[in-house]
């Protein structure tokens, strides 16, 4: 159970920090894009990024300065086009802005949003080559070596932003602090994520994360509390709302954990485990029916899940059905758990 509780809350990457040149932009545009430029500006602080892509574009006919690309790039990138922020910026980058870290720092970012890690880490090494003390640089490579799996990495990148920054990147102290939750080291963990809780208050990703290192040390009620300030900041979040419940079960506060999975079948209905996890706490306060029922909708929804027969075949046992619980003893054994942890 420990590895699930681990499934879906340590999975982040941090802001994408793009440098503001607009005010520096603006200074450096000249002649007859000047207005049609600082409309696309207006239109940009306003979130009408369509409106702003077409002054800036028609500002770079006149004046095809890096500036405006930039700008332009911003705009691509705001509104989710990552392909044509990456296209603008290899034009402005061609035309060798003075401003040039900011650059790569954005293309950075849009190859992160199109799950192109390499490039995106190349761009940051480029500009930490020119710019040893950016911090906002190491903790951004080291959450795209994070999402790489490359862990080594990204650990020792952000440990490299904490000491060029300390208490002003709080980034570095989240992706540091679940990298050590992820290598069972468990205290260090929690000491750094309780470090971003205390400058972020409403961080839930360290909430979560801290969760997980305290269920991994036994201490179910300090993970409860945690998963309960994650769903109290985003209520919606179904696999904070199944992960408590998972604590509740272990920590034989059956019908709490019941209330939870339901909780958690209500906002995403078809993810079997959520069905097994109910399933199991139902048999512990002896609702046979109830946890059949639930075994059954784990099948249905995933016929190769090993962990539901193996539960219903308990269930068909406790019900005296002997020869549906060998069945589901036998199909269990052909199959592989999906849940090892959670045995």
């Amino acid at each position: 159970m420990k590895r699930k509780l681990l499934t879906g809350t340590l999975l982040f990457i941090g802001t994408m920090i793009t440098w503001p040149v607009f005010a520096q932009n603006q200074a450096s545009v000249t002649g007859k894009s000047t207005e049609v430029y600082s409309t696309g500006i207006k239109e940009y602080e306003k979130g009408n990024y369509a409106e702003a892509i077409k002054m800036f574009s028609a500002a770079i006919k006149s004046n095809p300065a890096d500036t405006i690309y930039y700008s332009l790039a911003s705009a691509y990138y705001a509104s989710r086009d990552y392909e044509n922020a990456v296209q603008t910026l290899n034009l402005a980058i061609e035309l060798k802005p003075r401003q040039v870290d900011s650059y790569y720092h954005l293309r950075a970012s849009a190859y992160a949003a199109l799950n192109e890690p390499k490039k995106a880490i190349n761009d940051l090494s480029s500009v930490i080559s020119r710019n040893p003390d950016c911090h906002t640089c190491y903790s951004f490579r080291g959450n795209i070596y994070f999402l790489s799996k490359e862990l080594d990495s990204a650990f020792a990148d952000f440990n490299k932003a904490i000491q060029l920054a300390g208490d002003k990147n709080v980034a570095a102290y989240l992706g540091r602090g679940t990298i050590n939750v992820i290598r069972n080291n468990y205290d260090a963990g929690i000491e750094d994520l309780t470090k971003v809780i205390l400058l972020d208050p409403k961080n839930n990703q360290a909430y979560q994360a801290r969760a997980a290192a305290y269920y991994s040390k036994d201490n179910y009620e300090a993970a409860i509390k945690d998963f309960g300030k994650v769903i109290e900041l985003e209520p919606g979040l179904e696999d904070a709302v199944y992960n408590r419940g998972a604590v509740y079960y272990k920590n034989k506060q059956y019908q709490l954990a019941v209330d939870d999975f339901t909780k958690a079948i209500s906002l995403k209905p078809k993810l079997p485990r959520y069905y097994r996890g109910r399933g199991k706490a139902y048999m512990e306060l002896n609702k046979n029916q109830l946890a059949l029922d639930d075994f059954t909708k784990a099948v249905l929804l995933d016929p190769e899940y090993q962990e539901a027969y193996q539960g219903r075949a308990e269930v068909y046992k406790r019900m005296g059905k002997t020869v549906l619980a060998d069945a589901d003893f036998e199909k269990a054994k052909r199959l592989t758990a999906k849940d090892p942890a959670e045995q």
